[in-house]
């Protein structure tokens, strides 16, 4: 079209051959280019409505992976624990595929086939990372609406929890008694065994954590890795997590030795009860090395060191202790967690239910 065609808000720009349309809103001005004139008024009809009814967003080209790791930063990384924000972060680069989109144009069928091409655990992570990413830049009327909520991720099917057999237990206590190279951690897996204490718990304990006469141990800290190397000594994760855990005749008397046989304790107590022939924190790398070295020695079938949280909690499940107390014993935030994980190891009560109805009714 030849010279320079104008419209109100709409004109033609001879030298980019483009229709450029103009909105303005609330004494800021914008615009974008079309091919064709009616899209340029169908543009300028849209901002101008959404500025009417407040649902109006001003145009941005911030695309998905710079919200993410400016919303990590901002708003994630002071409320988290480092480990969790490193957590953050491997999940956020599962985003990668669509890092480059403008976050106004992600749609729902993007992220359901970046979805679909993950993992289910995989994939559900990164749902509720990205659903919170996205919920907060619509809180800043960044975007429209929260893409993310017309998406289902793929449904996790929990795998069967490996647990060890009493006999089991047996066997690995008593090799690490007798073996010179797992002596020193004896005390260390004996503990694991009967507490269902995490790795990096039983790693944080300290001496002033421990009430051998009242019998308990206080979980107030944790031992862990961050990525570079690093080792950090932090609170636990959640509230939960801070509880009391009671410990069987064994452990205590184990315990006592323990600390008889030190040489000198400070008069505040705060030296750790695991600590490697230096005198300084183990490593958690040092445990998993110590654990694969008794699954080999020991000949049993490989399950991780976590497992022996998983058989502590199944094995009181089985022998009748109430879930609400297993849950305080492993620190979840909520029963429902525990009954998620471990529900299936509850023993059934239907028939003593029709016993008692019994009772009750007659």
């Amino acid at each position: 079209m030849p010279g320079r065609y104008k419209e109100g808000t709409v004109h033609w720009e001879e030298s980019r051959q483009r229709w450029r349309a103009f909105v303005s809103v609330d004494g800021r001005r914008y615009s974008k280019r079309f091919l064709s004139r009616d899209e340029a008024l169908a543009w300028t009809q849209k901002m101008r409505l959404a500025a009417h009814d407040g649902s109006f967003v001003a145009p941005s080209a911030i695309s998905l992976g710079e919200w993410l790791i400016k919303w990590l930063g901002t708003y994630k990384k002071p409320t988290v624990k480092p480990l969790t924000y490193e957590r953050y972060l491997f999940t956020a680069n599962k985003a990668l595929p669509l890092a480059g989109i403008s976050l106004q144009k992600l749609t729902p069928t993007m992220l359901q086939e970046l979805y679909n091409a993950l993992t289910p655990d995989c994939a559900k992570k990164l749902h509720v990372l990205l659903h919170g990413a996205i919920q907060k830049a619509w809180e800043l009327g960044m975007v429209r609406k929260n893409v993310v909520t017309f998406v289902k991720p793929p449904r996790v099917i929990r795998q069967e929890k490996g647990i060890f057999t009493s006999e089991e237990l047996k066997k690995m206590m008593e090799l690490a008694e007798s073996d010179p190279r797992l002596k020193p951690y004896a005390l260390f897996l004996l503990v694991a065994i009967n507490t269902g204490m995490r790795r990096g718990e039983l790693l944080g304990l300290r001496w002033c954590d421990v009430d051998l006469e009242e019998r308990t141990l206080f979980i107030r800290q944790q031992v862990q890795t961050l990525s570079g190397g690093t080792l950090i000594i932090d609170t636990p994760k959640t509230a939960a997590g801070k509880r009391k855990i009671s410990i069987p005749t064994k452990v205590y008397q184990k315990l006592k030795e323990a600390k008889a046989a030190l040489p000198t304790i400070d008069g505040e107590e705060h030296d750790l009860v695991f600590l490697n022939r230096a005198g300084t924190p183990i490593r958690p790398e040092a445990i998993e090395k110590m654990w694969k070295y008794l699954m080999s020695k020991s000949g049993l079938p490989y399950r991780n060191f976590h497992c022996l949280r998983h058989t502590h909690a199944t094995l009181l499940l089985a022998n009748s202790i109430p879930i609400i107390e297993v849950s305080r014993r492993l620190g979840h935030s909520s029963v429902t967690q525990t009954l998620d994980m471990y529900g299936h190891a509850i023993p059934c009560y239907d028939k003593t239910i029709a016993e008692k109805i019994d009772d009750i009714y007659n």
